[in-house]
């Protein structure tokens, strides 16, 4: 006769915000706009882990972002996988919204993948939940390597005649 039961923790699945991106060749371009979230887990103070994985190329993530993620919680910096263990949410937001926060360098169009995991945050770490998200880095060609993409490059091959010119005599 009427029994008070306890409610059951649910652990709701974090999320992740991203946009598609547009880097030239071997020029280090910085992938802004992405922003994590977990609805049941305390941005401030709740650790989470993170993988952010390119097929091609490499990611550099600043180490140096004030109130952002420490270098002790990341590995695999400069490689095409970089792992942040047990940073929180606050950090790593803080480090994805630096402008040099979480850097792209290849010359191949790739997906990146990244995959959030809460750590069981809002249950109690019994049903730990995973988030998986993927954005477009599209490269673009620098024939001349000079870090100028070639749509935008007035001398794409870098042998002192404008574009222009070659075009009208069909010397491209």
């Amino acid at each position: 006769i009427g029994g008070f039961s306890q409610p059951i923790a649910v652990n709701e699945a974090p999320t992740v915000a991203s946009g598609s991106y547009v880097a030239t060749e071997n020029v280090p371009t910085p992938l802004t706009g992405i922003t994590l979230a977990d609805a049941d887990a305390d941005p401030a103070t709740d650790p989470m882990d993170v993988t952010f994985t390119v097929a091609s190329g490499t990611l550099d993530i600043n180490e140096a972002v004030i109130g952002g993620v420490p270098a002790s919680a990341i590995s695999g910096d400069g490689t095409g996988t970089i792992t942040i263990t047990g940073a929180t949410l606050d950090q790593i937001n803080t480090t994805l919204a630096a402008a040099d926060g979480l850097v792209f360098t290849g010359d191949a169009d790739v997906q990146l993948d990244l995959t959030l995991n809460d750590r069981g945050n809002g249950d109690g770490g019994i049903t730990p939940q995973t988030t998986a998200s993927s954005a477009t880095i599209t490269t673009l060609t620098d024939t001349d390597g000079d870090g100028v993409a070639d749509i935008d490059d007035v001398d794409d091959d870098n042998d002192g005649i404008l574009d222009t010119v070659e075009d009208t005599n069909g010397d491209m």
